[in-house]
């Protein structure tokens, strides 16, 4: 995504880029074993490309991006009609590039969680529901990333 600067006199341009920056960092490098997010996702009894998850709030699905870069299979949900164009948007020019094949794992719907989820057949249920804990902002920490805040 790129957020422009605070200057309000010049347009600014949202995307998803799913190509470069920083969700290809965490593409690259967010498989290690001691990441958090890869702990969470594996699974005793299933390998990874076997394990389907559901990302119930998707946002700008930078997390549902780096669990398919682990072989999962994703479904991610987004309520907000903007934000899902953004993720469609950011899918359809990536997918000539060298995160198609993580794309190829990823499904985007514009639904929300508690409407979706009743829908699936009960033979047909994610192995894991990923809901981001979108954790406060701490003051006492050095601020986020600008890119960060306009979201």
């Amino acid at each position: 995504e790129d957020l422009g600067s605070n200057d309000t006199s010049k347009p600014t341009t949202l995307y998803c880029d799913y190509v470069s920056g920083f969700v290809d960092y965490r593409r690259r490098f967010g498989q290690m074993s001691s990441s958090p997010l890869y702990r969470s996702i594996k699974l005793r009894n299933k390998t990874l490309e076997e394990t389907t998850v559901l990302d119930g709030t998707g946002g700008l699905a930078v997390d549902a991006f780096v669990i398919a870069s682990f072989g999962c299979k994703v479904k991610v949900l987004e309520r907000n009609p903007l934000i899902y164009l953004l993720l469609v948007d950011g899918a359809h020019r990536a997918i000539k590039s060298h995160a198609e094949e993580v794309l190829r794992r990823m499904e985007f719907f514009h639904a929300d969680l508690f409407h979706f989820l009743p829908q699936i057949p009960s033979d047909r249920l994610p192995d894991i529901v990923y809901l981001d804990p979108m954790y406060p902002i701490d003051t006492k920490q050095t601020s986020l990333p600008k890119k960060m805040m306009a979201i």
